[in-house]
């Protein structure tokens, strides 16, 4: 997956909520800052555009199982 540099103004009591809650996620924002903005706009752009392509919905999967991926990497390593 390529990516991009953005610039942009958010509503700064919404940035800093959305900072709090990667934080509290994560423990820590750098490195996962920019995952966690992508995810919310591929979350927004779920609910209102329908996929357009099937492309885009194996798209939508693959990042899906990744993400659980980690998830379960992640409770496999608290075990140990």
């Amino acid at each position: 997956m390529s990516r991009a540099k953005i610039s942009i103004y958010v509503d700064e009591v919404v940035w800093q909520e959305f900072k709090a809650y990667v934080m509290g996620k994560h423990g820590k924002l750098h490195g996962v800052l920019g995952e966690e903005v992508t995810k919310a706009l591929e979350d927004c752009l779920s609910r209102v555009a329908a996929p357009k392509s099937a492309e885009a919905q194996l798209y939508r999967i693959l990042r899906a199982i990744i993400e659980l991926n980690k998830v379960v990497d992640d409770i496999l390593e608290v075990r140990e």
